[in-house]
């Protein structure tokens, strides 16, 4: 099967982590504006300007729960067992983890409050009354960190024969990336002087903004291995068929496949052989319980086992 991006064999990929989810924008403080200075008083023994207008209040700043939401760590890739009795042409396999989502944006800091105005001057010639200063805009909130990607798979290829190639792909999945910072708060405005009517006074600073969230770490990669079948044994004769109940008659068994440390039975009595090739053992008979016919096993390390057509026969 061949994909759009080129790939052709058999693909099997863990699902991508889900983005992170954006952070909420921190809204601006109670009160929303900053109080207005007094008015100021004309007395006949002095001359008292009207009160400067309060500074506005700071924009709150986006926090741990205005960050970013993390990305979904991706799926692992899942695991693939091939068994084949002869691979005659190439085969491409992939098992990949699948990539980390992305971290969500911080939300933005609030709005730094407007700073009051200048208290009214009165009748008596009094110096103009300042508009406080606008409060400064509150910090963004941290971007969501990404999330990791997903292990590879693991792969197995078991075959008898491979005149071709097996190339194999269990990479793990991509990390997502950390989430944008939150955009900084915007700066209150300056009061007015004289009550609203006068010069405004300067404008609060813009906050800083949110750090951007950490990028996830990428997946691991998984297992791959390529091993042939485990060779089953055959027996094809025995010579001879049959012997005395004590045990000791010189046997030749002759099968595929055999091992030198392959076992054979008697009937359940394990047999004293000598390995002579993967095509023959010989050995001696173990003695009998009984007489009569009874079965002739060998059995591989592996577990592999093979049964004799015909039985051996203990005589009496």
């Amino acid at each position: 099967m061949k994909s759009d991006d080129g790939f052709t064999g058999i693909r099997v990929q863990g699902a991508s982590g889900k983005d992170g989810a954006d952070g909420l924008s921190s809204p601006p403080p109670n009160p929303p504006r900053a109080g207005d200075g007094k008015d100021a008083v004309c007395e006949a023994w002095s001359r008292k300007a009207a009160t400067r207008g309060l500074p506005g209040q700071k924009g709150s700043n986006g926090d741990a729960s205005n960050a970013g939401g993390a990305g979904d760590d991706g799926e692992p890739g899942p695991n693939c067992t091939i068994t084949v009795s002869s691979l005659t042409g190439d085969i491409t396999v992939a098992a990949v983890g699948g990539a980390g989502g992305d971290g969500g944006k911080g939300g933005q800091g609030g709005k730094g409050q407007d700073g009051g105005n200048g208290g009214k001057n009165g009748a008596c010639t009094t110096p103009i009354a300042a508009g406080g200063d606008g409060g400064d805009g509150g910090n963004g909130a941290p971007g969501g960190d990404g999330g990791n990607g997903g292990k590879g798979g693991t792969i197995a290829v078991f075959y008898d024969q491979m005149p071709g190639n097996v190339t194999m792909d269990v990479s793990g999945g991509a990390a997502g990336t950390g989430g944008a910072g939150g955009d900084p708060g915007a700066p209150g405005a300056g009061g007015h002087a004289n009550g609203g009517k006068g010069p405004q006074s300067p404008s609060g600073g813009t906050g800083t903004a949110g750090a951007p969230g950490n990028t996830g770490s990428p997946g691991s990669n998984g297992v791959a291995r390529i091993s042939r079948n485990a060779s089953v044994p055959t027996l094809t004769s025995l010579s001879p068929l049959q012997g005395p109940a004590a045990g000791g008659t010189r046997f030749v068994l002759r099968g595929t496949n055999l091992t030198p440390d392959t076992t054979v039975k008697f009937g359940g009595a394990v047999a004293t052989t000598t390995f002579v090739s993967s095509v023959e053992i010989d050995g001696t008979t173990p003695p009998a319980t009984a007489a009569g016919e009874v079965y002739v096993v060998a059995t591989n390390p592996d577990g592999s086992t093979a049964v004799l057509d015909q039985r051996f026969n203990y005589n009496a």
